[in-house]
């Protein structure tokens, strides 16, 4: 990680001490710095308030600088980088969409639904699904070649069943079309619902046809996850949507 050294050199007169366990100097003087502030600034713990820097009489917020060191020791020992990939994929991305169930009391239903981007938000619906649950997806771009790897490298139990159904993705990525966009405007005037060109559209169309088909077993539950993301629709032109 680069630094701007210009940022410590008028405090670096007052420094003393340091934190032998850092290594890397630069570090040492940026946790110096934070001392240094900590001993300037009268911090109150309950109001995070910070009063009377110099002949300044007027309160500045800021964090603890206990808190501040606490979270660049913290930062220090898990390496300077973490790099998320698109869409959130990875172990962290799927615990954190599991949550969407475990957050909640989801366990009545019989049938759990989402829109499919990288399977990161259906890894974790798979991960915390009950056993007697049937985890559904519905992928919005062409990779049935690729998507049920991706998802399974995210399973904690491997074993997992579940349903990926690829006949809805309307042509691929966040392609759409006049019978799409019917369907959207159709579903606001029923349900006032908002969906998007690009997940919920093609989850909530689908989910509509399988029901019209009799995919899904009779007076069943199922719970169907809007995951959000409208800004998709901004790209059509004004108008095209009645929301």
């Amino acid at each position: 990680m680069g630094y701007n050294l210009k940022q410590y050199e008028a405090a670096l007169p007052f420094l003393r001490g340091g934190d032998d366990n850092v290594s890397d100097e630069n570090d040492k003087k940026r946790l110096m710095v934070y001392d240094l502030y900590e001993s300037i600034y009268i911090n109150s713990m309950q109001t995070l308030k910070l009063v009377l820097r110099g002949v300044d009489s007027v309160p500045i917020l800021m964090p603890s600088g206990r808190k501040i060191i606490e979270a660049t020791h913290r930062f220090l020992a898990t390496d300077f980088d973490y790099f998320v990939d698109e869409g959130g994929y990875g172990a962290l991305g799927a615990k954190g969409a599991a949550t969407i169930l475990t957050d909640h009391d989801t366990q009545q239903y019989d049938y759990i639904i989402a829109a499919v981007g990288t399977g990161t938000m259906l890894a974790g619906c798979i991960n915390a699904a009950q056993p007697n649950q049937k985890v559904i997806g519905i992928p919005v771009l062409r990779n049935e070649g690729t998507i049920h790897t991706e998802i399974n490298a995210l399973l904690t139990d491997k074993n997992k069943a579940y349903t990926l159904l690829h006949q809805f993705h309307q042509g691929g990525y966040a392609k759409t079309n006049p019978k799409m966009i019917e369907f959207m405007n159709g579903f606001w005037e029923k349900e006032k619902i908002p969906t998007d060109i690009v997940y919920t559209s093609k989850l909530l169309f689908a989910v509509d046809n399988l029901i019209k088909e009799n995919y899904f077993e009779k007076d069943r539950a199922i719970l169907i996850i809007h995951s959000g993301g409208l800004q998709g629709n901004r790209s059509l032109p004004t108008g095209t949507l009645l929301f």
